[in-house]
């Protein structure tokens, strides 16, 4: 019977329900590891960075742990690799101040560059149909200058560089010889 099932809905296209472990920023898993959610490490530099945007979201921080702990992972890797690290699309510094948090970043002796516009997704970049759905994160997300909370929040970071203007322009006055770890997403296909 249960074949039967599957071999209608294959041929009709439709999909079964999937029950997942773990559903958050459009990604949903099923039979994955999710030990990293219980982390101590990762979940305290997770809690910082959620607590510290706060504010910058209106108290509606999306869960981006997955994509937060990928970054962490990344930037652990990073560790061995000389350069310095850069986040192009910081916003209150959500994903960054979580890698900060977890690496100790003020004690690493390297700098972390934050390019951003600090008050949403510049329009003047976008191709006209791109400008609807940046208009509503705009509306939804971005509509006040959070450049004096992201100041805050990277506060205890003294090797934190808030780099305020629209890129790939603001890149030519950061002295950044040599990148060990990149992260990008500034909802702007020009500039990225």
């Amino acid at each position: 019977m249960k074949s039967a099932r599957a071999a209608i809905r294959r041929v009709l296209g439709v999909q079964p329900k999937m029950r997942v472990q773990f559903r958050a920023d459009g990604l949903g898993v099923k039979g994955k590891n999710l030990g990293f959610l219980e982390n101590p490490r990762f979940a305290a530099a997770w809690e910082t960075a959620r607590q510290l945007n706060a504010e910058a979201w209106n108290n509606d921080v999306p869960d981006i742990r997955w994509r937060a702990h990928t970054c962490c992972w990344a930037a652990t890797q990073a560790m061995h690799i000389e350069g310095d690290f850069v986040e192009c699309g910081v916003h209150g510094g959500l994903l960054s101040l979580t890698v900060a948090n977890f690496l100790g970043f003020a004690g690493t002796g390297r700098n972390f560059w934050l390019f951003d516009t600090f008050a949403g997704i510049p329009l003047e970049q976008l191709a006209p149909a791109d400008r609807p759905y940046a208009e509503q994160l705009n509306k939804d997300h971005h509509h006040t200058d959070i450049f004096d909370i992201a100041t805050r929040n990277f506060s205890p970071f003294p090797n934190a560089r808030l780099v305020r203007g629209l890129l790939p322009g603001t890149l030519a006055g950061a002295e950044i010889k040599r990148i060990a770890y990149l992260s990008m997403d500034l909802n702007n296909a020009p500039a990225e």
